[in-house]
């Protein structure tokens, strides 16, 4: 049986400003010392946020290279405890 409980899908959109272009697969924690202690100017926005079903996070997850245990969920998105 699919989990009952609640799961959200925020978008978040961050905007740097540089001297250098920024390589692709730079790390959230890099970006985030650049723009607080480093040479970066950022500007981060919290944009969208939806729920989504306990089998839609569970693609969710998988396409992140994540996986459903992340939130004890099987593959079809049903409580794996």
């Amino acid at each position: 049986m699919p989990s009952d409980r609640k799961f959200y899908k925020t978008t978040v959109t961050v905007t740097i400003l540089s001297e250098e272009p920024i390589s692709r697969g730079v790390e959230l924690n890099d970006i985030a010392h650049q723009i607080t202690l480093g040479d970066w100017s950022g500007e981060v926005d919290v944009g969208s946020s939806r729920e989504v079903t306990a089998r839609q996070v569970a693609a969710l997850l998988k396409e992140q290279g994540s996986d459903p245990g992340f939130f004890t969920l099987d593959s079809d998105g049903n409580d794996a405890y």
